[in-house]
């Protein structure tokens, strides 16, 4: 899932004072977060489920992402949770930044080129090519 409202979705600006990875989730953000883990927690806890359903959470370590899972996180007893792993490969890039129509149109090749993940974006490429 995605994070948030965060203070770069709210204002484009901040990018110009603040790196991505410390850009923090607004309070309509921490909403956001909390309310995805009820729902969350609601579906997997539904009829189709089996009682002992547990989850594993795979987060990526940009602070706004850390905020969203600890608010989500909320919602769910230990005993459901198998294990939390902060996962560098799991990044909104890689799965298309949905936000502005008008990049979607251009494809993902334009969405890749001049990020600021173009180094990581060429070591995973790499490495899954090589090993």
């Amino acid at each position: 899932m995605r994070h948030g409202k965060s203070q770069g979705n709210q204002d484009t600006a901040t990018y110009t004072t603040t790196p991505d990875h410390n850009i923090q989730l607004t309070v309509q953000g921490m909403a956001q977060a909390l309310h995805t883990g009820e729902h969350l927690h609601r579906v997997m806890g539904s009829d189709g489920c089996s009682p002992d359903w547990r989850v594993q959470f795979y987060v990526f370590p940009y602070v706004h992402t850390q905020s969203m899972f600890h608010e989500l996180r909320k919602c769910f007893l230990k005993k459901r949770v198998i294990g939390v792993r902060e996962e560098l490969r799991v990044r909104e890039r890689d799965f298309r930044n949905f936000q502005v129509k008008e990049r979607m149109k251009k494809g993902i090749l334009y969405e890749l080129m001049g990020s600021v993940e173009d180094v990581r974006n060429g070591f995973w490429i790499f490495n899954s090519k090589t090993v």
